[in-house]
């Protein structure tokens, strides 16, 4: 990604960076930096973008024994009646589907929101990531979710 095209000084992009590092919100960072929340919202996009490539790229080149789940991220069900919360389900209405792989030896963990946990979704994922390192020198260890029945079709 080239920053060569920005209208703002380095001085303003580097605060962006630095309040992005701090994990302040996009509308603190506008008002820190002196920039419009939009421009900062655009900023944080392109350093989220950044680092979710640089990201993919060193978990590709890993190999060993890897770890695959998804998970649901989100709280309970608000502003419902009682006995509709108490009812028995799954519990992943309302919430955020998330997978995730874990390299076992040094626990680094590469995770990505998806539409949801099925095969079709999941598998892209795993081939892009680790599959070229699986067959190099590794083993996947998952839980018992249908996607892992056929990992290596």
């Amino acid at each position: 990604m080239s920053f060569k095209q920005r209208k703002l000084s380095q001085r303003k992009l580097l605060s962006l960076l630095k309040c992005f590092a701090e994990d302040l919100s996009a509308t603190q960072t506008a008002r820190l930096v002196g920039v419009n929340r939009n421009t900062a919202n655009y900023w944080y996009l392109k350093f989220r973008e950044v680092i979710a490539v640089y990201q993919e790229e060193q978990f590709a080149k890993s190999s060993g024994e890897f770890e695959l789940d998804e998970s649901y991220f989100g709280g309970i069900k608000k502003k419902t009646h009682a006995d509709e919360r108490r009812k028995r389900r799954r519990g992943t209405e309302n919430k955020v589907p998330v997978f995730d792989i874990k390299k076992r030896d040094d626990g680094t963990v590469y995770t990505q929101i998806i539409k949801n946990a099925s095969k079709a979704t999941l598998m892209p994922i795993v081939k892009k990531l680790i599959l070229l390192s699986i067959q190099m020198a590794g083993k996947d260890m998952t839980d018992s979710f249908l996607m892992d029945t056929n990992i290596n079709e």
